[in-house]
């Protein structure tokens, strides 16, 4: 008898124990309306008078609009509820949730977030001054003092994440814009779609290299390595830096396995007629963001009080033959863009056949049935 109402006991217990366990999971898991700043549901154009569009996709549209109350201009994105899938939703839903715990001078600040019956929508922050090399191209006289300074933005921003167990792991100079069209414009990143909380990414056993390279592949470039940390972060800024001193990426490759083979090689070129004005100090810097092993790769920390970002970059002008190249350079990226775009629709229409022809099927199976 006793032994009965101890296994009684037991297997209670155990029920009590996976209960538990289902609602830590889904405490943990769970998107609620808490996760946004400030979520309205409702109209739109009751808060604020919709401008020009800025942008458009197959998710949705980008406008300029102006709080009807404040008169203070900003960006919205419109994003259609019916054309995200489950994965999307919840990758807006984590980008938000990261930006909601996130306030720092180089971050684009989201400010609220609408939904009616139709979409979802995202107000930031209005950024006038373009993206990183176009502002780069609009200067006509670019320095490497103010390449520096750009750099050290993005390092100030990757100190305050990483400090916070944030990894951004998408930078590229489309995701970094400037406030404003003066040359002191404060720059923000952007595009928090891929950031992740630290203490859960080193549960994946490959190191996440973000778009390593941008203008060669389409797609993220994964190197395998157990446990990586916020170092693949400072790859992508050595990246940006190397690009916008001389106007076009490292390591001279025609496809993925040649770069995995230069990258893990580890041996950058700075070819003399492009970089011969460009202080050993930024080379060095450089190599120290671009070293294959994370854990001998600088850290965000040194690379912000290293000595080129604080006072040694100089204002003689970058060579101009490399300002030429880096037009050429935005057109390419321009294409890439355009191309990455056609994939995806091509993608959307194949999947959209494939659940019409599901759904058709499964409706002529039931009236078989019937």
């Amino acid at each position: 008898m006793y032994q009965q109402i101890k296994q009684i006991q037991q297997r209670t217990n155990n029920k009590l124990s996976i209960n538990k366990l289902k609602q830590s999971c889904q405490q943990q898991f769970q998107v609620s309306p808490d996760i946004f700043i400030h979520l309205r549901v409702g109209s739109i154009s009751e808060h604020y008078k919709v401008g020009k569009i800025l942008g458009e996709d197959d998710f949705g549209q980008v406008y300029k609009v102006t709080h009807k109350t404040t008169d203070k201009v900003m960006t919205m994105e419109t994003l259609k509820r019916q054309s995200l899938i489950k994965q999307e939703e919840e990758q807006l839903f984590s980008e938000i949730k990261i930006l909601k715990n996130l306030d720092h001078t180089n971050i684009l600040k989201l400010i609220e977030l609408f939904q009616d019956n139709k979409n979802y929508y995202v107000i930031t922050e209005f950024c006038s001054g373009g993206d990183l090399l176009a502002k780069i191209i609009y200067f006509k006289i670019y320095t490497q003092k103010m390449a520096a300074d750009f750099i050290k933005q993005i390092h100030s921003f990757l100190v305050y994440c990483h400090a916070n167990n944030i990894l951004h792991r998408d930078f590229k100079p489309e995701n970094l814009l400037f406030d404003n069209d003066f040359r002191n414009a404060n720059l923000k990143v952007t595009y928090f779609a891929n950031s992740i909380i630290l203490d859960i990414s080193k549960q994946i056993n490959y190191v996440f290299l973000s778009n390593l390279y941008f203008i060669y592949i389409l797609k993220f470039l994964i190197i395998k390595r157990k446990n990586y940390d916020e170092k693949c972060d400072i790859w992508s800024c050595g990246i940006i830096l190397y690009v916008i001193l001389c106007g076009y990426p490292p390591f001279n490759v025609r496809n993925k396995e040649e770069i995995l083979i230069k990258v893990k090689a580890g041996k950058l070129k700075f070819d003399q007629q492009d970089w011969d004005k460009i202080s050993n100090d930024a080379k060095n810097l450089i190599i120290k963001m671009l070293n294959y092993d994370p854990k001998k790769r600088i850290s965000a920390q040194l690379a912000l009080i290293d000595q080129w970002v604080q006072k040694n970059a100089q204002s003689i002008p970058i060579n101009q033959r490399c300002f030429k190249i880096q037009i050429c350079f935005i057109e390419v990226q321009k294409q890439n863009r355009l191309l990455i775009y056609l994939l995806l629709v091509r993608q959307l229409i194949r999947k959209k056949m494939k659940n019409y022809k599901y759904r058709l099927s499964h409706q002529i199976q039931m009236g078989m049935e019937c």
